[in-house]
């Protein structure tokens, strides 16, 4: 269940923290149905582009979200903070992290 969106103001990072630019994984993601389903039925892959970066919360985690639009679903692809990082902040296609 997605939780309380995460707005950090951009800061500058203090001397010695680093920065690093997490891009999404993709400008494009293709998605389609894995499960088996039964003869007569069928389903086309759809693939999307990036609609919106965030950071969330899952679980109780902060969380990069990178969401795609296809037809008319989003489709949302995630990963937690990188290692050593603990504040993030959505910047074009991916985010700034120290």
């Amino acid at each position: 269940m997605r939780e309380k969106i995460i707005k950090p103001l951009p800061q500058k990072p203090l001397p010695g923290q680093r920065e690093e630019y997490i891009h999404c994984p993709a400008e494009r993601v293709t998605t389609e149905v894995t499960t088996r389903i039964a003869h007569p039925w069928w389903s086309t892959p759809q693939e999307g582009e990036i609609e919106k970066v965030e950071v969330i919360r899952v679980g109780g985690k902060p969380t990069l979200l990178c969401s795609y639009r296809a037809y008319n679903d989003v489709i949302p692809v995630m990963r937690e903070f990188p290692p050593g990082k603990s504040s993030c902040y959505p910047k074009g296609r991916g985010f700034v992290c120290r």
